[in-house]
């Protein structure tokens, strides 16, 4: 078997979403086409290894990636509920639901559940921490496979409470921003669109930092969303964006116990890039 030897340079160490995306585009490779992929770090930039070459690995993310069904039905901007503030996620969660691609199968099938879980609560967005953790746990019981790996991503439950890890902000929000309303719609972007030149385009960049033409000519993309404390001072593209969202999906929360005398029975979350006050 030929191994190839990508050099990712659009996968920087800095900043965070850059690190996250080295870390997605691994996990979805090894997990939907190349179980066998190895990646490491050299020269501030990721370096993947594969048994496919450059036009295997572009096609794989054009015509077969399957994006990871995630979202945050708790928190702002789902796209699950009415109201203004949830119109651009609603927009892309219904693209998705009434798609036909093969792609999309298994997030609708998981949209679906979402919306069983939801109507079974009464319908009602939840609004107190009791509604909230009645919810999710639910969704715990109810989502399956990739999608029951997001909850591990962004929720953990110490001594009855739900506590979000801070990499995915506040269960998916960052303030009033909501990184699920931004993945909803790099999906729809990345699997729905028609512009297969400005698909092809951005992913070169994406992955390669391309320098082509075709990147400066490809209209806006539609996709508005905000990287967040991911990158504060930068913009990228949908693809940007979900790889630095699948790449966080890498990283689990849990519930530890402290081994010592002034901590004894405390439960604390422990998650990556996350260090409690002595107070919690």
């Amino acid at each position: 078997m030929t191994l190839h030897l990508h050099h990712l340079t659009g996968c920087a160490p800095a900043p965070l979403a850059h690190y996250l995306k080295a870390f997605g585009i691994l996990r979805l490779i090894a997990r939907q086409k190349d179980e066998a992929a190895r990646g490491f770090w050299k020269d501030e930039h990721f370096c993947l290894i594969t048994s496919l070459d450059r036009d295997a690995l572009e096609r794989f993310f054009l015509d077969e990636y399957e994006p990871t069904p995630a979202f945050n039905p708790w928190g702002a901007r789902s796209g699950f509920y009415s109201g203004s503030s949830e119109r651009t996620a609603r927009v892309a969660l219904q693209a998705i639901e009434n798609s036909e691609s093969t792609r999309l199968a298994r997030f609708r099938s998981e949209i679906g559940r979402v919306r069983a879980a939801i109507a079974g609560g009464g319908g009602d967005k939840p609004e107190d921490e009791q509604a909230k953790l009645a919810l999710l746990t639910q969704l715990r019981t109810t989502l399956r496979g990739s999608a029951s790996e997001w909850l591990d991503t962004v929720m953990a439950v110490v001594d009855g409470v739900f506590r979000p890890p801070a990499i995915i902000g506040s269960g998916g929000n960052e303030g009033s921003g909501s990184y699920l309303s931004a993945y909803l719609q790099a999906v729809v972007e990345v699997v729905l669109s028609s512009d297969q030149l400005a698909r092809r385009a951005k992913l070169g960049r994406s992955l390669f930092l391309t320098p082509t033409d075709d990147v400066q000519a490809a209209p806006k993309h539609v996709w508005d969303g905000s990287f967040g404390q991911f990158m504060p001072e930068g913009d990228g593209s949908a693809w940007d964006f979900l790889f630095a969202l699948e790449g966080a999906m890498v990283f689990r929360s849990a519930v530890t116990f402290r081994s010592s005398v002034e901590y004894s029975g405390a439960r604390f979350l422990a998650s990556p890039f996350y260090l409690p006050h002595e107070s919690v």
